[in-house]
């Protein structure tokens, strides 16, 4: 593949530097003032620089899902996953009554060889 010539000016740092200065300019105004300058760009690449910009910054995430984080910028806790195929949340009740239970029963370990054995029975 061919090399593109250069026009030695990085056209995207201009554009940063240019909004560094400017934070309320809009595309059109930084792409008229930019090639006052002699730097020839579009509003539409002024556009996606910006969006480029602002998203390694962490100001605006991927669009579509939410990413899971709350107002406070916790992470959201995340339900535990199940053998099965059904979805089930575990409460914070139903995770206090498992930890007195695996007391119970002497540990983790034995925790799981009874839900193993209760696994056996129930087939």
């Amino acid at each position: 593949m061919a090399k593109k010539k250069s026009s030695g000016v990085n056209r995207a740092k201009a554009i940063r530097d240019y909004y560094k200065a400017h934070p309320n300019a809009k595309p059109l105004q930084v792409s008229a003032e930019l090639k006052k300058q002699g730097i020839e760009v579009t509003a539409q690449y002024v556009s996606t620089i910006r969006s480029n910009s602002k998203r390694q910054q962490g100001e605006v995430g991927k669009p579509g899902r939410p990413s899971g984080k709350k107002a406070g910028g916790e992470a959201a806790a995340k339900p535990a996953k199940t053998t099965n195929h059904r979805k089930q949340k575990v409460s914070l009740p139903l995770l206090v009554r498992l930890k007195h239970l695996t007391r119970e029963f002497g540990g983790i370990a034995e925790t799981r060889a009874a839900l193993d054995a209760l696994e056996a029975i129930k087939d």
